[in-house]
């Protein structure tokens, strides 16, 4: 589960003890506003990313300061990265005789297969990437139908990877072994 984060409050309070009058130690501010030293010192970071001082200017609001710590740069708060589908217009398609959800699947990766390259690309040598999947990776060129595109996404992937193939039956195939009294 995800960790809370500081009110802003927290954050300006954590400010004013570290940059104010009377600094504190990070050990010593973690006592006094109830957290851990390792918490404090990544707020601390991130205040330092963001290149805030203290004092914090008078019309800083809380949501420009949480922009500054917490936005991601190039992205704007309340958009999503990618296009969410329509789903009303998803909904009456299948309302139509004939239309199966694999039918509209199908017309829905090829207008977006683009972005798991987009994935992929923004993960490139800045962070660990973690894929796992049913498919072999023989099977991807197939999967993607673009040859250019997969081999793109191919190359990227597997440059750096280490892979773990699993062979043998799943687990989820084998029955349960009976109990022994």
């Amino acid at each position: 589960m995800p960790k809370k984060r500081l009110t802003m409050r927290q954050i300006r309070e954590l400010m004013r003890l570290k940059y104010g009058g009377d600094p504190l130690s990070d050990r010593a501010i973690a006592v006094q506003l109830g957290l851990a030293r390792s918490t404090v010192q990544g707020y601390l970071a991130r205040i330092e990313e963001a290149g805030l001082g203290w004092p914090l200017p008078e019309d800083l609001s809380d949501a420009v300061l949480d922009q500054r710590l917490f936005g991601r740069p190039g992205t704007t708060a309340g958009r999503r990265l990618r296009a969410e589908p329509d789903w009303a217009a998803l909904t009456r398609e299948l309302k139509r005789p004939g239309v199966t959800l694999f039918i509209l699947w199908e017309e829905y990766r090829a207008e977006h297969r683009r972005d798991l390259m987009e994935i992929v690309e923004d993960r490139y040598d800045r962070g660990s990437l973690l894929i796992t999947s049913q498919v072999p990776v023989g099977r991807w060129h197939e999967i993607i139908g673009d040859p250019t595109l997969a081999d793109a996404i191919l190359d990227r992937i597997v440059h750096n990877a280490y892979r773990i193939e699993l062979d043998g039956e799943s687990l989820r195939k084998t029955p349960p072994e009976p109990e022994q009294a």
